[in-house]
């Protein structure tokens, strides 16, 4: 079990954020074991942790999360069971539970790293890592990008950056409320790179029509109200 004296290594000027960096480490090993699968080839990572792990970003990010390009309910058991087993094999309890509600969803829980850190007086207390995929239905190549840190080297697909960033409006206008999150990694990869203008003509696109869609259920609505209206006002008049 990793202690956190040797990950400081890798942090130097970093205080106050054990947990990030405890669970960045896992974030590591748990990337590393994904991409050993055969299923691997179907997924690309993306979100916030990738934009801290492969763009630089200095947002410690919770959660992976992973386009998909028809990967099967049972493709990702087998990539989440696999993870449980390699987490294993480097000597971690690892409880999952899998969720399918539209996206794939996996929590993984570790238990007993953060008391064995002291930071938590708990032993039951679990470091959670959840890890989700959904196909975001917009076609591009992933690129290359060798993960090389915690002594993991390897391989991995990632969204290109141009593309994250224009996810990152969707999630802006997809959101009730936007979160603080969307704007930080917003800004930042504005200052990398610039939008994929196909996709944001994919996802305008997609928000007109459900503005049509929304225009011509109200219009049927309020057609329905004003017949109703109508009708009454027909019996009133005949009594």
């Amino acid at each position: 079990m990793i202690n956190i004296k040797e990950l400081r290594q890798y942090y130097p000027d970093l205080k106050g954020f054990e947990r990030s960096i405890l669970r960045e480490y896992l974030q590591y090993k748990i990337l590393n074991i994904i991409f050993q699968s055969r299923e691997a080839a179907k997924i690309s990572f993306l979100g916030g942790t990738a934009i801290k792990i492969c763009y630089g970003s200095f947002r410690f990010s919770e959660d992976l999360d992973f386009d998909n390009f028809k990967l099967s309910r049972d493709e990702f058991k087998n990539i989440i069971f696999s993870v449980k087993k390699g987490l294993e094999q480097e000597g971690y309890e690892a409880g999952i539970k899998l969720v399918f509600k539209g996206a794939f969803r996996a929590y993984i829980k570790i238990p007993k790293l953060l008391s064995y850190n002291n930071l938590s007086h708990m032993e039951s207390e679990n470091l959670t890592i959840q890890i989700d995929t959904a196909p975001h239905g917009f076609k591009y190549k992933p690129k290359d990008f060798l993960l090389q840190k915690f002594e993991v080297f390897r391989n991995i697909k990632i969204t290109p950056a141009d593309i994250l960033l224009s996810q990152k409006v969707a999630a802006i206008l997809g959101r009730k409320r936007a979160k603080g999150r969307d704007y930080f990694d917003l800004v930042f990869l504005m200052g990398i790179t610039d939008f994929n203008f196909d996709y944001l003509k994919a996802l305008f696109m997609y928000f007109r029509f459900c503005c049509a869609i929304i225009l011509l259920v109200s219009i049927s609505l309020i057609g329905i109200f004003l017949e109703k209206q109508n009708l009454q006002y027909r019996r009133s008049i005949s009594k």
